[in-house]
């Protein structure tokens, strides 16, 4: 799968959404196509399939994009399907295309806040971490207290993360969590902010929110383990570790990409 269960609710929202612009739209039915091959991505149970499956949707995407060429939402969903690809593929490429893309859809709509966070995606992706604070913080300024705000500040804080500044990364996790407190990603990456610092308290309480919220988070439990063992609670730390099968654990130490694939195309639902 490339997405959580959480971000197919979003998706389903936002295909909803669009439904009532597409019956008026005469790109409506190839944005609709693109809607579906995205959803049966989102279920497909290997790369080969999945990969179809996104190069469907980024098809039919581009072809409503011909079809209504000044449209920034157009332009919004090829930019994610085009980013997509390039994940999965470490495609130079479409990184760019993809980025182009986007920048396109800013133009057309510079207060369209999905577009900058989505420009902000690729740049990350490209390694451009300070670059794509930029676009995220424009994002913010568009749009920085909906209940999809929260996702600019969760991506900033990653970015924060990767150029080392880790307080402020902190900082930005912490607006994240206050606008959806609820949100498995956002409460793992607070976690594992934490243990980066050494801070295993603090990490282990919020390993332990984060599996509140989602018991079956893997790389949670072995973390929360790690956490425990550090702290001197081997038998606790034991059960973490046999609570769930650690074999699918990413990395030596917490992973931060876990299924935070492409997730701008949620952010599309609030504007519609």
């Amino acid at each position: 799968m490339i997405r959580a269960i959480s971000s197919l609710f979003c998706l389903a929202l936002a295909v909803l959404c669009i439904m009532c612009i597409a019956q008026e739209n005469p790109a409506g039915y190839w944005l609709n196509k693109g809607n579906e091959s995205w959803e049966k991505a989102t279920n497909a149970q290997n790369q080969t399939d999945i990969e179809l499956a996104l190069d469907e949707a980024l098809q039919s995407y581009s072809k409503a994009v011909e079809l209504d060429s000044g449209n920034a939402t157009l332009l919004y969903f090829k930019g994610v399907a085009l980013y997509q690809l390039a994940l999965g593929n470490e495609d130079p490429e479409k990184y760019n295309e993809s980025l182009g893309t986007f920048e396109n859809a800013i133009k057309i709509n510079p207060e369209f806040a999905p577009a900058w966070t989505g420009k902000g995606v690729v740049l990350a992706g490209l390694g451009r971490y300070n670059d794509s604070i930029e676009a995220y913080d424009k994002a913010l300024e568009i749009d920085q207290n909906s209940s999809e705000a929260w996702e600019a500040w969760m991506l900033k804080s990653e970015a924060f993360f990767e150029l080392g500044r880790l307080d402020d990364a902190l900082s930005m996790i912490n607006k994240s969590i206050e606008i959806n407190p609820r949100n498995a990603k956002a409460l793992y990456l607070k976690a594992a902010y934490y243990a980066e610092t050494g801070r295993s308290r603090e990490a282990l309480k919020a390993f332990n929110e984060t599996l509140e919220v989602d018991p079956k988070q893997v790389d949670a439990w072995f973390w929360k383990g790690d956490a425990l063992a550090t702290l001197g609670s081997y038998k606790e730390a034991l059960q973490a570790f046999n609570l769930q099968d650690c074999e699918g654990r990413s990395g030596k130490s917490p992973s931060l990409r876990v299924g935070m694939k492409a997730e701008p195309f949620a952010l599309v639902s609030a504007y519609q």
